[in-house]
């Protein structure tokens, strides 16, 4: 009931937060989203060129937002507030089933609370939605064993994942890599569980095909246009300067995971690690349990494959083409990190407080607030710069006015 309560918490200031300091504007995307959504609901809609046109994840939900909430101007903002809290509820069941109690409520108490996690809380662009996607599909893969119907979820949050952004890709080495292990490893029923999991993957791109060559007489464009939209977009081309491309590969990506959004949950995590390879840690909640949920490698295992993807794939299929390192495209790995974070504040505690220094390390239940007091001054000093730029050409909920995309 304690771990409950401690969830519902969580879950209450995330969302008194977002609704008090209300919603952000990324700029062009979330402008296009809305549109797109207003589109819809007025009958208006067609399918036009664009990268933005195959992400049915934002557009849908948004658009039944505005069909339920017409008059409100935080009606588009309502499905990323969703998605975040129903990441920080994932982030906690993980924990809690697999790794300990106490773990459950610090890592859940620090994704809550974290900048990042709340400013895209209050943003409408995809990667909210990714991120939930990519926990509810580790989730089910990870109770594979249990019965077909975790593959069924694990494809369908896969396919409702890419028609949020195609950056699910990022999992598929992870599942391409579990799907080696259970056939050749484990031998589990020689690979025929993973039977519905593909019959469900490729029963959803039979579909969209269908959807498209009737739509627009291509039945690969939701691939396609993709796949090779990275091509055009401004700033990509620099990357293909091979000194800009080195540093893109080598510690860029680092100076994002420890800027003052991701410094203190990239730290705790990293304790964690350090933990769980060095010194073989296991949390005393995983006591009794079988020799599968010993350890998380699991889901160290996920992040380590989705981070290296997004290291290193490429946003075109013409040249290699990094996908840019900035905070927005990395913030589905924040989930991640607030669950080892979870785990190193609490194996530092138990651990090492008797050293001189530890105490005022592992105590600290004050980083998260500190954090969020940075969060609140940011968006003191720059909302009215947001405000005015929104106000240039009109609320950007309404449909009203030129379609940015043409």
């Amino acid at each position: 009931m304690r771990l409950v309560l401690v969830l519902v918490c969580a879950l209450a200031l995330q969302g008194f937060l977002a609704l008090y300091f209300g919603p952000t504007y990324h700029g062009r995307d979330d402008r296009v989203y809305i549109q797109l959504a207003g589109q819809m609901v007025e009958q208006a809609w067609t399918m036009q060129n664009g990268g933005w046109i195959h992400r049915w994840a934002i557009a849908l939900p948004t658009a039944l937002s505005l069909r339920v909430f017409p008059g409100s101007p935080r009606a588009p903002w309502i499905w990323p507030l969703i998605c975040s809290l129903m990441t920080t509820a994932m982030v906690w069941g993980i924990a809690r089933k697999t790794i300990g109690n106490r773990e459950a409520g610090v890592a859940a108490i620090l994704l809550a609370l974290s900048p990042i996690h709340l400013r895209q809380s209050t943003t409408l662009v995809p990667e909210p939605i990714l991120a939930c996607a990519m926990l509810v599909l580790a989730w089910s893969l990870y109770h594979r064993h249990r019965g077909c119907a975790w593959f069924v979820v694990a494809a369908l949050a896969w396919w409702f994942g890419f028609v949020a952004k195609i950056a699910i890709v990022w999992t598929c080495p992870f599942v391409a890599l579990l799907w080696v292990y259970d056939v050749f490893v484990l031998r589990y029923h020689k690979g025929r569980s993973w039977t519905p999991f593909f019959i469900v993957l490729f029963s959803g791109g039979f579909v969209l095909s269908c959807v498209y060559w009737v739509a627009r007489g291509d039945a690969f464009s939701w691939l396609t246009t993709g796949l090779c939209y990275g091509q055009s977009r401004p700033g990509l081309a620099s990357m293909a300067h091979e000194w800009a491309l080195l540093q893109r590969l080598t510690y860029e990506p680092f100076i994002v995971l420890f800027s003052p959004f991701y410094a203190y949950l990239m730290f705790l995590g990293l304790a964690a690690l350090v933990l769980l390879l060095l010194r073989n840690y296991v949390p005393p909640g995983c006591a009794g349990l079988n020799r599968e949920n010993e350890n998380p490698s699991f889901w160290v295992a996920f992040f380590a494959c989705a981070l290296a993807a997004f290291w290193f794939s490429s946003t075109s299929l013409s040249a290699y083409i990094p996908i840019k390192a900035n905070p927005r495209y990395m913030f589905v790995f924040v989930p991640w990190l607030a669950l080892f974070a979870g785990i190193g504040l609490v194996g530092l505690r138990d651990y090492y407080e008797d050293l001189w220094c530890m105490p005022l390390l592992v105590r600290c239940w004050w980083i998260p607030f500190l954090a969020l007091a940075i969060y609140a001054g940011w968006v003191g000093y720059y909302g009215e710069d947001y405000i005015r730029f929104v106000g240039r050409d009109g609320a950007p909920w309404s449909p009203a006015g030129p379609n940015p995309m043409l």
